[in-house]
């Protein structure tokens, strides 16, 4: 009884191509999503960070409108970390409360759609 080598996802999917472009198709779409969130992540720790050089600096600021569309197009984490490590809109009610609640809707919508799209049996 011989192992059989798994070099291609045809090989995974007993043969069935169909089955293999499903495979291949859900890789993509989750690299494409780790992607776009770690980018819009870090696009909204860097507003924060933005936001908190030019309160000090008393330039224009970033308006607040701009830092909750971040939040809300999946960068909460990146936002709630920038709050943390800036010290920055902590006495604000809508960050302080609305961000970690964006963060735990966000979490939840993920998980789901996770459970729904990419864990789901072929």
């Amino acid at each position: 009884f011989r192992s059989a080598k798994i070099s291609s996802p045809k090989a995974i999917s007993n043969g069935s191509p169909r089955i293999a472009a499903r495979q291949t198709r859900r890789k993509q779409m989750k690299i494409g999503l780790i992607v776009y969130l770690a980018a819009v992540n870090a696009a909204a720790f860097f507003l924060f960070g933005i936001d908190k050089w030019k309160a000090k600096h008393s330039r224009w600021r970033i308006p607040e409108r701009a830092l909750l569309l971040a939040a809300l197009a999946g960068g909460s984490a990146g936002a709630w970390l920038g709050i943390k490590v800036f010290h920055h809109k902590t006495r604000h009610k809508r960050f302080a409360l609305g961000i970690p609640v964006i963060l735990f809707a966000q979490i939840a919508i993920f998980l789901t759609l996770y459970r729904v799209f990419f864990a789901a049996v072929p």
